[in-house]
């Protein structure tokens, strides 16, 4: 199984057309106080939305809410939890998931509330510096061997 996102351009409305309703009942519903909009995901046109992202508060503390207006195969909150279940990597780790309602067809939607993460990037293209070849250094062994332990995604059989 896969998330592909872009295959359902044609099967989905824009979801930018909802966007201040869906974010308005979250508010109601979760107590989530959106601070700015920090990403839009867009699917091959600029007017055609598939998510968004705000940075914002949540039981005050600093958070992000990310709203999936296009059904992923995989919701990504069942790919956070099963990521932690198997992880055991100190250094690596997602987000803590606060809140969170799985892709519905009634709501036409899904979203997430989690941890907002203040770090910097490992690196900025086109090149890292010694610095953060380094950090890459220091992280990559840990990543490889502790926090992928168990895969929880069959394998997909391609065919040439």
């Amino acid at each position: 199984m896969e998330n592909v996102i872009t295959g359902k351009y044609f099967q989905q409305d824009d979801f930018s057309q909802r966007e201040r309703e869906v974010l308005k009942q979250i508010i109601k519903e979760t107590g989530f106080k959106p601070e700015k909009e920090i990403f839009r995901g867009v699917i091959y046109e600029k007017d055609k939305v598939g998510s968004l992202i705000y940075k914002g508060e949540y039981e005050e503390k600093p958070a992000v809410l990310k709203l999936q207006g296009l059904r992923p195969e995989i919701d990504e909150a069942e790919m956070v939890n099963k990521f932690m279940k198997q992880n055991k990597s100190s250094i690596v780790r997602v987000p803590e998931l606060y809140y969170y309602k799985t892709w519905s067809e009634d709501r036409g939607y899904g979203f997430l509330i989690s941890e907002y993460i203040d770090a910097p990037k490992i690196f900025e293209p086109p090149f890292a510096t010694e610095e953060q070849m380094a950090e890459f250094g220091r992280f990559y062994p840990d990543y490889r061997t502790l926090a992928l332990t168990n895969p929880w995604l069959e394998p997909i059989a391609k065919d040439s």
